[in-house]
This record gives C-alpha cells, sequence and structure tokens, in this order.
C-alpha cells in the first residue's frame, strides 16, 4: 500500500485528523498515521476475499448535549451500565480490553503519539473504526483511553489531548471509561470484601419469636479498621486494570471513601507506595 493514498490531503481521514490536531503533520507523524491507516485500507478487502460476516459494533447513543458537568457525570455512567449490561459482563473486570473492543469491529492500535495527546479515533467507510492509543503512556492508562474511545464515536475522528480534557463532551466520556472500567457494584462489592467501607458503629436486627418483636443490636468495629488504604485500592485497581489515582477518584465518586480520605489516599508517599506495590 503506497504512502500517497492515505496521505494524499483529499483524504477525509487524514484531513480531519490534521483540522483537530495541527501537529499531526510534521513527517514522522505522518509515517506513524499511516502505519494505522494502511492496515484498516486493507482489511475491508481481505475480510471479503475470507468471506467473513460484517461484524456490527456497538450502539450509538444519541444524547443531549450535557449543560453541566453533572450531567456529563451521570450520561458517562449511565451508558457505561448499559454497555456492560449488553455485553453480558455486567459487574466484572475486563481482562483483555483490547479483544473485547475488537469483537466489536473497532481495531485498536497504540503507537508513539506527542506527549500531550493520548489517544485518537477515527471511523470512515474506507478504513472502518479504529482507536489509537499513545504507546508511550502507562498500561492502565493506555486502557482507560481505550474504553475513553468507545464513546462519543461521531463525526470522521476525535483527538483526545491536554486542551480539550475539560470540555464537558470529554468529561463525559472521562465518565464512561471510569465506570466501564470499574463498574460501582464491581467496586462495593470488593470493598465489603476486605470488610471497609461500613460505620464504626455496625446495627443489626433480629426478629424475636417469643415475643412478636424486632430486637436491636449494635456492635463497635476497631477505631481505623473501617478506613480504606492505599492497599485496599491499589487491591481494587489491579483487579480491575485500572490506575491507582482513577481508583481513588471513583471510590470518591461513589460515596465509599470521604474527600479526607481521598487527600490522604493522594499523598504523594501514598501513591509513589501503592505503585510500587502495583
Amino acid at each position: 500500500l503506497k504512502g500517497t493514498q492515505v496521505l494524499e490531503g483529499d483524504d477525509p481521514v487524514t484531513a480531519a485528523l490534521l483540522k483537530l490536531a495541527p501537529e499531526l503533520a510534521a513527517d514522522d507523524m505522518q509515517t506513524r498515521i499511516h502505519a494505522v491507516l494502511g492496515p484498516l485500507l486493507e482489511a475491508p478487502r481481505l475480510e471479503g476475499l475470507l468471506e467473513r460476516p460484517a461484524r456490527i459494533g456497538p450502539p450509538i447513543y444519541s444524547l443531549p448535549a450535557p449543560r453541566t458537568p453533572s450531567d456529563a457525570i451521570a450520561q458517562g455512567e449511565q451508558i457505561a451500565d448499559q454497555e456492560r449490561q449488553r455485553l453480558g459482563i455486567r459487574h466484572a473486570p475486563i481482562a483483555d480490553l483490547p479483544h473485547l473492543i475488537a469483537d466489536q469491529s473497532i481495531r485498536v492500535f497504540a503507537l508513539e503519539l506527542p506527549e500531550h495527546m493520548s489517544g485518537l479515533f477515527v471511523q470512515h467507510p474506507s478504513v472502518g473504526s479504529a482507536i489509537v492509543v499513545n504507546a508511550a503512556h502507562a498500561a492502565a492508562r493506555l486502557r482507560f483511553f481505550m474504553a475513553h474511545g468507545l464513546f462519543d464515536r461521531n463525526g470522521v475522528a476525535k483527538v483526545c489531548k491536554d486542551t480539550n480534557s475539560k470540555e464537558l463532551i470529554e468529561r463525559r466520556a472521562h465518565s464512561f471509561a471510569a465506570a466501564y472500567l470499574l463498574p460501582s457494584a464491581g467496586v462495593e462489592e470488593t470493598v465489603r470484601r476486605f470488610g471497609k467501607g461500613g460505620g464504626s458503629r455496625n446495627v443489626q436486627w433480629v426478629f424475636d419469636g417469643a415475643t412478636d418483636k424486632t430486637v436491636r443490636a449494635g456492635q463497635r468495629s476497631a477505631p481505623g479498621s473501617q478506613a480504606v488504604t492505599y492497599v485496599d485500592v491499589a487491591s481494587i485497581a489491579h483487579r480491575f486494570g485500572a490506575a491507582y489515582n482513577l481508583t481513588v477518584s471513583r471510590l470518591l465518586g461513589l460515596g465509599l471513601i470521604s474527600e479526607a480520605d481521598n487527600e490522604r489516599l493522594l499523598k504523594r508517599k501514598s501513591v509513589e507506595l501503592a505503585n510500587l506495590w502495583l
């Protein structure tokens, strides 16, 4: 496949990418992008020769544009939950995310992008659909932006970079990726399994058959025993294949830790020890 077939200015995919991220016009970046677009152009022809049936991609959810950060978070979490239900994975960790995405007719590539760029998404009849993540980033970050690329698949191209990360559409995709990787019920169940996240005093009720009354029983936990530690968070991050900082954020969003816990768990020493443990 000759480079001119992909890199000419009239190619709609390249044109869309360069409009969103002019920094991709550098010769070395064009060569890397061609390394993705070339196989994508060839894939439909090969699949036709092999007489493979067309695979159905994930649904495109029609959502109103979020008006507030709260809207963005709620929409992202709602769609993540629906996608997990649709795929039958419910609350379980996703062990092989690239294969799960590829099974939905979206190819996944990793190549070195500029440091400030986390990922790209492209779709066009000539190339199909693909998510490209920055190979220079850590593995957990790659998984996050693979999931991120599943959301808002509108238009020919989408670029995730530092300068647009605060846009509400991007916040919504961030919320989707966090909930997709760290499902609420799965995280809550893991925290309960650690015996954490409860109050210092647990109240239980039992029916007394002799008196036909409900009897109250209380138990006080040992001081500090309910506090979620950096090892707990690292264990959850490892189980679900997520980054430590993302897992702390998700625990806070689910109400499983307090803002004070969040600050404690994100202190430099805690982060260093957690990453060492991971």
